[in-house]
Order: C-alpha cells, then sequence, then structure tokens
C-alpha cells in the first residue's frame, strides 16, 4: 500500500438538526407514500412505519453516504431494512427517483409507476449483487422474508467490510451498515444465533436500530420469548444503547456514542445495537386522513409537493464527493492491488483458477488409488484459495473437525499419501453449531460483492438453511455451500433443495474437483456440493481436458457392443455400477454406465447431448432410492430402482454390485417388465436386496 490517509471520520457524518426541505415535510411525506405503499396496512403497522419514517429520513440525510444518482460504488454505506418496514424502502426509491428516464436527453423526467418502485425494491433488477447493480437498493433493501434473515444478512454485509478492509485497506473500505428492524427481525432463531456471534465475527461499523413498542407508562408491549432485548444484546457483547423515535437528537445521541464507544480505532469497536422506543398506543392516521392533514388533497396517490421532492433528491447526492474521492484514493492503490480487487468487484475467474483445477483433477485422475476424501475437501479448498482472490470459507463444522483437518507441515508425509506438495493452511472463520446463521451470512458476504463466500456443512445441518438458501437463489446471488455426505441414506439431496439452488452429487475426488469449479464459477446462484465422506477409490482414472460434470451428466463405462441396458448412478453408487458393469460385460452383457452428479445441469445441454445420455431402447436400471425418482429426466414407469440402502444401512460396494448386476439380467431376461416399472422401483425402494434375491 502507498496510500497516507486519515481514517475515515469516527462519528458518522454530523450535521445541524432538521432535515434539508425542513423535517415535517420531508419526513411526512416518506410517511405518506410508506402508508400507500402498504395499502392494507392495520393500526399497528401504521404505527410502526410512522415511527420508522423520521428514522430512516435522518440516516438518509445526515448520516449514511450514498450518491444515488450514479451507479453504486463499493465503499458506500449500507441500509437494510426489515420486510414489515419495505413500504418505506419503496417510498424513498420513488422519492429519489430511482428508474427515471431522460425523456427527450436532457432535461425532462417523469415519475415511474408504483410497480415499477415496487420492482427496484424488491431486487427485479439487479444484476451483479453487491457493486455494479443499477440501484442503490442493492445495499438498502435486501429482497428477503424469512423472518430473521435481513438482520443476518445485514451482519454478513459489515463482515464483508471487515474481511475486505483488512485487505485493500482503510482507505478503500471504510464504510457502515445500518439495519433497521423491528421485534419480527430480532426474534427468531436464525437472528439469535447470529446476535451471538456477531461480536466475535467483529463486523466493521455494524448499526442496528430496533424499533421497540411500548405503552404510556414505558414497559414493553408484545413480548412473549424475550420481554429485555438490551440485556439480551449486551449479554451477548454489544455495545447497547436506547433512544427515542420521536426524539431526533437522542437517536443522534446514540448513533455517536455507539460510533465512539471511547476506544482509539474501529477495530476495538463493538457492534452497535440501539433500542429505539416508540408508542403502541397512540393513533396513526391512514394515508388518506394524513395527505388531508398536510394539505396535499389537490396531488394524486403517490405524489409530493416539488420541493419535497427536490429536497430528498438534493439529499441523495450528498455522496457524490466522497464517491470521487474515493476514486482517487483507488487509483492510488498498487498495481497488484488494484487489478486482484478488480476481478473480485467484477467476478471474472482468473484463467490460472481454471488452469489449476484441470490440472489437480488430471493429477488424480493419473495417480488412481484410493482418497481420504475428508482431508482432500479441505485440500481442495486451500488449492483454490491460493488461486482465487475473495475465497471466504465459513464453518458450521465442529472445532475439532477442522482442527484435524490442518494440512500437515511442508515436507511431511500427509494421510492421503502426499509429500511435499501440502497446501497452505486453510483460512476458515468458525462459527459453530450454527448452520442457519452460517447460510444467512453467506447471503450477506454475496450481496456486499467482491468476495467468494463459500460454507461448510454436515449432512443433518442442511435443512435449517433452505429457507436462506431459497431466498439467495430468488435474488441470484452465487455462493456456494460444501456438505460432508455423513448420512448417505437420508432423503436425496435433489428432491430437498428449493428450485433455483443446483445441487451437486460427485462420486469420487475427481468429480468433487469439477463439482466444486462448476459450483463456484459458473452458477449464477446457490450450489450445494454433496462432498463424499470416508476413503473413496477413484473411479474416474482417464485424465480429461474437459470439465464433464459441467454437462451434468456424462457416460462412464461402455462395452465394445453395443449396449443392451444403461445403469445411471451418483455419488458413492458410481464404483459399485462400475463393477457390475464390468462384471456384466465379462458374462457377454453390454452395459453402458452414466453418471449424473448435477442433473440441473443437464436440463441446459443441448438436445444431441440429452438424447446420447437419456438413451433410447436399452433398458435403463437407476441406483437410487425410490424417493428421488423425481431427479431424473424419464418418467419412472420406464426405469427399474435398485436402492443403495437397506435397513436405513448403506450396503457394502460388493454387495451392491450384485444387487445392480441381478436387476440387469432381470430386466434383459424379459423378467422386468418396464411398463410396470412402479411396481418395480417400490420393491427397490423396500430395501433393494430383498426384491432382487429372487431373480
Amino acid at each position: 500500500m502507498t496510500i497516507n490517509r486519515p481514517e475515515r471520520e469516527a462519528s458518522m457524518a454530523k450535521a445541524t438538526t432538521g432535515t434539508r426541505g425542513g423535517a415535517a415535510g420531508t419526513v411526512q411525506a416518506l410517511r405518506l407514500l410508506g402508508l400507500e405503499m402498504a395499502a392494507m396496512a392495520n393500526a399497528r403497522q401504521r404505527r410502526r412505519i410512522a415511527a420508522a419514517a423520521p428514522l430512516l429520513a435522518m440516516l438518509f440525510e445526515r448520516f449514511l453516504v450514498l450518491d444515488v444518482q450514479g451507479a453504486p460504488w463499493p465503499d458506500r454505506d449500507r441500509l437494510v431494512v426489515s420486510p414489515a418496514l419495505r413500504p418505506l424502502a419503496r417510498a424513498m426509491t420513488r422519492l429519489l427517483g430511482q428508474g427515471e428516464a431522460d425523456a427527450e436527453g436532457g432535461g425532462g423526467v417523469h415519475e415511474m409507476d408504483l410497480a415499477e418502485a415496487d420492482a427496484v425494491a424488491g431486487g427485479v433488477r439487479a444484476k451483479e449483487p453487491g457493486v455494479h447493480g443499477p440501484s442503490m437498493f442493492e445495499g438498502l433493501d435486501l429482497p428477503l422474508d424469512q423472518p430473521g434473515h435481513s438482520l443476518a444478512a445485514g451482519v454478513g454485509l459489515a463482515l464483508a467490510t471487515r474481511l475486505l478492509r483488512e485487505r485493500y485497506g482503510a482507505e478503500i473500505f471504510d464504510h457502515a451498515t445500518c439495519l433497521v428492524v423491528d421485534d419480527c427481525e430480532v426474534e427468531p432463531g436464525i437472528a439469535q444465533e447470529t446476535i451471538a456471534i456477531a461480536p466475535f465475527l467483529r463486523p466493521h461499523r455494524l448499526f442496528v436500530l430496533h424499533l421497540t413498542p411500548e405503552d404510556a407508562q414505558g414497559r414493553q408491549v408484545r413480548r412473549h420469548h424475550c420481554p429485555n432485548h438490551l440485556a439480551r444484546f449486551a449479554a451477548a457483547g454489544w455495545h447497547v444503547q436506547q433512544a427515542r423515535a420521536d426524539d431526533p437528537d437522542s437517536i443522534v445521541a446514540a448513533l455517536e456514542q455507539g460510533a465512539d464507544q471511547g476506544v482509539a480505532s474501529w477495530e476495538e469497536r463493538r457492534p452497535v445495537y440501539i433500542a429505539v422506543h416508540y408508542r403502541a398506543d397512540v393513533s396513526a392516521p391512514a394515508a388518506e386522513e394524513l395527505r388531508e392533514e398536510l394539505g396535499w388533497g389537490a396531488l394524486g396517490p403517490g405524489e409530493v409537493p416539488d420541493a419535497v421532492r427536490d429536497a430528498w433528491r438534493l439529499a441523495g447526492l450528498r455522496g457524490r464527493k466522497a464517491r470521487k474521492e474515493w476514486r482517487a484514493r483507488l487509483e492510488q492503490l498498487d498495481t497488484a492491488d488494484r487489478s486482484t480487487l478488480d476481478r473480485q468487484l467484477e467476478r471474472p475467474f482468473p484463467e490460472r483458477f481454471r488452469a489449476h483445477m484441470r490440472d489437480l483433477r488430471q493429477k488424480i485422475a493419473e495417480e488412481g488409488g484410493v482418497v481420504d476424501m475428508g482431508l482432500f475437501l479441505f485440500r481442495l479448498l486451500a488449492e483454490s484459495h491460493g488461486v482465487l482472490s475473495g475465497l471466504t470459507v465459513l464453518s458450521a463444522l465442529p472445532d475439532d473437525e477442522l482442527a484435524a483437518a490442518d494440512p500437515a507441515p511442508a515436507g511431511e508425509a500427509g494421510d492421503d499419501g502426499t509429500d511435499g506438495d501440502v497446501p497452505p493452511v486453510l483460512p476458515t472463520i468458525p462459527l459453530g453449531l450454527r448452520p442457519a446463521a452460517m447460510a444467512a451470512l453467506l447471503t450477506g458476504l454475496s450481496a456486499h460483492g467482491g468476495l467468494r463466500p463459500v460454507g461448510l456443512a454436515r449432512r443433518h445441518q442442511l435443512e435449517p438453511m433452505l429457507p436462506m438458501l431459497d431466498e439467495a437463489a430468488r435474488a441470484r446471488l452465487p455462493l456456494g455451500v460444501l456438505v460432508v455426505d455423513d448420512a448417505p441414506c437420508q432423503t436425496p439431496l435433489h428432491d430437498t433443495l428449493p428450485a433455483g439452488v443446483g445441487g451437486f452429487t460427485p462420486a469420487d475426488a475427481v468429480e468433487l474437483v469439477e463439482c466444486w469449479q462448476v459450483c463456484i464459477q459458473q452458477e449464477p446462484s446457490p450450489g450445494v456440493v454433496l462432498a463424499p465422506e470416508g476413503r473413496r477409490v477413484i473411479v474416474r482414472d482417464r485424465p480429461e481436458r474437459l470439465n464433464l460434470c459441467a454437462f451434468g451428466a456424462y457416460e462412464l463405462f461402455s462395452g465394445a457392443d453395443a449396449a443392451r441396458a444403461i445403469v445411471y448412478a451418483t455419488g458413492g453408487h458410481l464404483a459399485a455400477a462400475a463393477k457390475a458393469a464390468r462384471a456384466l460385460e465379462e458374462e457377454g452383457l453390454a452395459v453402458r454406465v452414466v453418471s449424473m452428479p448435477a442433473p440441473h445441469r443437464l436440463r441446459l445441454q443441448d438436445a444431441a447431448h440429452r438424447r446420447r445420455i437419456i438413451g433410447g431402447e436399452e433398458r435403463r436400471i437407476i441406483v437410487s432410492q425410490a424417493g428421488e425418482r423425481g431427479t431424473w429426466p424419464f418418467p419412472a414407469a420406464i426405469v427399474s430402482f435398485v436402492s443403495p440402502c437397506a435397513e436405513g444401512e448403506r450396503l457394502s460396494e460388493d454387495d451392491l454390485a450384485g444387487h445392480i448386476a441381478r436387476a440387469v439380467r432381470k430386466v434383459l431376461a424379459g423378467g422386468g417388465d418396464m411398463a410396470g416399472g412402479d411396481e418395480a422401483a417400490s420393491q427397490a425402494g423396500n430395501g433393494g436386496a430383498d426384491g432382487e434375491e429372487g431373480a
């Protein structure tokens, strides 16, 4: 680094009391449009919107550094609101003129309609998350509906700031993250997990402003699960403050105290929690009544006086100078750092990463043998970290498993037989057994931009992560989750994943490298790789220049004669299928073996490739649990299923190979009528082996 610049102001930018255009005008305009956006709001929702409007207006006009008329830049401040307050976010979109177009190439502009404002706030227009999108709402309003997800993802945004700041310095990354939430966002379990872990993650400049309702006596209302959030946050290690929604000076004082905390540097400061109290027993008028009270009845819905609108848009330009200064500091970065940062922000993958993954899988295929998949998984991540800038690994695995996975020092032989060529220790952020919090943090890291987040979990931890992965998929946030397959007879992976989340089931170390590369490099949304566990034989023993798993499915084995049957297998079942095919070939029964590690990618291939995989007149035998029928690209009535499990336990490779061979002989001898495939699948699903013994 060659930059020598004083640290950003210790407290967020101070300003005189009041807002541009007058507090009454700007705040009431936001409140009015927020009520109109929430057309069917009840009395409770109206009171919450009325309390949040002055808070959001003050944050936007006085503290947060944003340039809403220009392209978002990486060091802009971030503002996240909970789903209950999203009408106010849409109202801010309208007041700021987001999406307006120049009708004649100059002067004249027109207001976008409410539907368009809703689309922008909901993230529909977002292209690349975090940095280069067209709207400030990539940082302002994460389109997350799962309770607690917005708060947890907001912590992920601040964690990303800290990680990028440590890599590139305070001159390039020093922005704040403000979260405005209500009880529905703070009380769920995912939020509680994140609250407990956040102080240990040291998120940079994180401020959580919690709207808390109270009665005339100052007692908190509607608190059944956690009656004292101040004590809860303080016990977790947060810096806690209190303020009142109707007293702007108290909010300013709480923010400045939280920004200062009496310590010298931001690295020493804790995340800040501010309980913003508001009266829950005071009536709040509906939108029509408020418009008449303000004297704006002559204006149509969604319209405010020109002076108020102009005041909002002038405030939106306040960050233009800060953005220009940031650009100047960015130009002073070392050439290597600037190039690396540009790659991280633009998200292209360096060619050396592709070449490194290709060389790695070719080397593994040439060596063959048996590989300890647990150690190899961490080796793969460590080698990727060495060539892929911005890779950030979060772990929900037990700490003892992470310690056991540390590679051996250079020059010592590893457990997998390697010697001398040992990758460096993988930098990992341990979260304890908090898979739901990990998934939400991954969402925030991905939404921030500049990082490539990856999570580590075990098979039984995947279920609590699914709601967060579903929302990340709808927001098209790229992230990866590596799941250790320690429960192979549980519900199959592909049928459990939400739509839009890619699932990968590699069989050996070669396929694991390929699936990992596709997941982290080519998926435009979350991907889950079910990494095998234990010692696995290398099934793909022929080096390939192409990434075959990227096609979704490929032919692993084919005899010299025309095949009469096709055996489909994935994951740990592939080795048994290949062994059965070789045994059948010696008997004169020609069989093809097809590996299908990524069915969702097979659907993206051209028709010719799909025809080669699906086949024509050949009989089809699928090695899979009966519950996974929907994964395969052909009707269940034309296939026979062979279950790899019996009585909840996975069959050994030799036993499974024998069952596959008997199933093939049966269908080729005419004993397995494919038209009655449902009966065959049901028979195979009940233990599999019992149904085939009589063949």
